[in-house]
């Protein structure tokens, strides 16, 4: 199995559960915390979000992409 796939499946899941977790457990994160104290609030939140969901999620699907198009051998 390619390496691109696997660890391309793992950011998208990881970016998929932090997004879940955010959109169902609106209990506050401790690192959204630290980061909205030091960035203020709407940057913090900014941050943490493409930080921990968009990135995960934009880069496991470019390293799938590249996964599946990889000659095989």
């Amino acid at each position: 199995m390619n390496f691109n796939l696997v660890l391309g499946g793992f950011m998208v899941v990881y970016g998929v559960v932090t997004f879940c977790i955010r959109t169902f457990a609106r209990n506050r994160s401790w690192k959204l915390e630290i980061m909205q104290k030091k960035w203020g609030e709407q940057r913090g939140l900014l941050i943490h979000v493409v930080s921990y969901t968009v990135f995960p999620i934009v880069l496991g699907a470019i390293l799938i992409i590249r996964g599946v198009a990889a000659p095989a051998g």
